[in-house]
């Protein structure tokens, strides 16, 4: 109650400009990426939850795919083409995702789950190779790191290996489970995580942290920059003053005006 005062009292605007609460966010999100093991290019944003962080990531493997020119011309007849996968078990976000990007439900196929309830690697190949011979273009596999029912992880090695070897995006939602990196106990089940092109999770699960303190971390900050910034008078970057510090979250994310809240509570 105390720590939300001081937010409030602070009143911060974390779209963008240069404050204190912004390096904040960029310290927690240099720790995230040290947790996962993500390169020093990699880049991260606080948002609402998994859900948000999940559609974030689908829109960067969106651009990825198709290109920058897609947030002006739209998916057009190629984007009908495109095919994500992930488990018959996965978070039913992942279905909406594709919907608010504009590739529709169907585009995203949900693969059986073995005796584990894992997502079935031969299963998930063999329906990349047919939507290949189809004549459609897969782009994206959504790994779980902890199902919402029975908390399932699937064998994210070779979900990602595969990803490599198919030249798709490999993201992984661990709304559930990724947390569980700190613990080492867990961390060996949730190998294979450090290779995702991105990865969603919330910090008011196993972090114990009020809500909202969802994150989003993504592999190659470029992607995800070209994902979201946009140039815009009222958005000019300046070399000092409150209008410094180049790269703001607005251009990782949809918020043009976020609350220092989530940078707050998110910290570990």
């Amino acid at each position: 109650m105390l720590a939300e005062m001081l937010a409030a009292g602070l009143n911060a605007n974390l779209g963008g400009r240069d404050h204190i609460p912004i390096e904040v966010e960029r310290q927690i999100t240099e720790w995230v990426r040290q947790m996962f093991g993500f390169p020093a290019g990699a880049s991260g944003l606080f948002v609402t939850g998994t859900s948000m962080a999940n559609l974030i990531a689908v829109l960067v493997a969106r651009t990825a795919a198709l290109g920058r020119n897609v947030r002006r011309a739209g998916v057009k007849k190629r984007g009908a083409k495109l095919r994500g996968y992930t488990s018959a078990a996965a978070h039913g976000c992942i279905a909406q995702a594709m919907d608010l990007v504009g590739l529709g439900i169907d585009a995203l196929r949900l693969i059986p789950v073995d005796a584990l309830q894992r997502i079935d690697v031969g299963a998930l190949r063999k329906a990349i190779a047919e939507d290949r011979a189809a004549g459609l273009e897969p782009f994206l596999v959504v790994g779980s790191a902890g199902t919402v029912d029975v908390g399932a992880i699937d064998d994210l090695n070779a979900v990602g290996s595969l990803c490599r070897k198919e030249n798709l995006w490999f993201h992984v939602d661990g709304a559930y489970g990724a947390l569980a990196v700190l613990s080492s106990e867990l961390a060996p089940r949730l190998a294979g995580i450090q290779d995702a092109d991105s990865i969603a999770f919330d910090f008011h699960k196993w972090a114990q942290v009020p809500y909202d303190a969802g994150f989003i971390l993504v592999r190659d900050r470029e992607q995800h920059r070209d994902t979201f910034a946009s140039p815009a008078a009222y958005l000019r970057r300046e070399t000092r003053g409150l209008a410094a510090g180049a790269h703001w979250p607005c251009d990782y994310g949809p918020d043009l005006s976020r609350g220092f809240v989530r940078s707050r509570r998110g910290s570990p």
